[in-house]
């Protein structure tokens, strides 16, 4: 532009923000501190009232020392609030990520941190039973996992991470109320802040575990109850397909089960005696 127009007149003259120098007058604070004053742009601004600058205005001094006036330097820093926005919508993202995954998930230390537990999303809170400021001043190893590792195989636990990037495990965990579930657990090597760290998730699999011991109960009792029969017994269904048998001793058998198991009995058998 025409810096005629400027040139040897007063900075309030010029930008219309006063008639003298007053209150808040960055020129006058300058001149007054001999400090270097950082503002940002915003419309209360005299000058830089719109667009997104960082404002340095600094004293301009003599050969003696003296403040004889001051200079200002603007930096547009659109492209750097652009990314803080790009930033905090990436932070959002992944806050509502996190909290809205349906297993319990743990941020915790490694290293001298070994378990300390740094965040935990509502899931954790609801699986435990701690509150969230509780959580966050417990170490997950010491206080909730029931896997009893020494300090030896933590280092190894955590060395496999760092290398592997994952590990996966099966743990009991103990609750608030002192109950014991089973989870299925797996650890992912994340970092943030330039600092290595462990990000859990563990899936409360008590239900699957209980139905796992129930099924495995029931066929330890069927075959306790098979094991007393004498003799031979055979089960059948409804269309007469063999499905089981019993056999006290394998010579009893006149056919070897690979000829009737899952075999129709006018199949395996003389129609006679079928």
């Amino acid at each position: 532009g025409d810096t005629s127009k400027i040139l040897g007149k007063k900075c309030h003259d010029v930008f219309k923000c006063n008639r003298e120098p007053g209150e808040g007058c960055v020129w006058k604070q300058v001149m007054t501190t001999g400090k270097t004053l950082v503002r940002h742009s915003s419309p209360s601004d005299a000058i830089y009232k719109s667009g997104n600058y960082r404002i340095y205005s600094s004293p301009l001094v003599d050969n003696n020392g003296g403040i004889i006036g001051i200079v200002e330097a603007a930096m547009d820093i659109s492209d750097l609030k652009k990314a803080e926005h790009a930033l905090a919508e990436s932070e959002r993202k992944f806050k509502d990520l996190f909290n809205d995954i349906p297993d319990a998930v743990f941020i915790t230390g490694i290293g001298e941190k070994s378990g300390e537990i740094l965040d935990v999303n509502s899931a954790a809170v609801k699986q435990t039973g701690y509150s969230r400021d509780e959580l966050l001043n417990m170490n997950v190893l010491r206080d909730i996992s029931l896997v009893n590792i020494k300090e030896g195989q933590t280092y190894e636990r955590e060395q496999k991470l760092k290398s592997d990037d994952k590990i996966e495990l099966t743990e009991q965990k103990r609750c608030k109320d002192g109950r014991l579930i089973w989870t299925e657990v797996v650890v992912q090597k994340i970092v943030i802040d330039g600092e290595i760290l462990g990000l859990s998730v563990s899936r409360d699999i008590s239900e699957r575990v209980r139905i796992q011991e129930d099924l495995k109960n029931s066929e330890t009792r069927v075959s306790s109850l098979l094991n007393a029969l004498p003799d031979l017994l055979f089960i059948l269904n409804k269309d007469g397909v063999f499905l089981e048998y019993h056999a006290s001793s394998q010579n009893l058998l006149i056919t070897p089960p690979e000829n009737f198991l899952n075999r129709k009995i006018n199949d395996v058998l003389p129609a006679y005696i079928a």
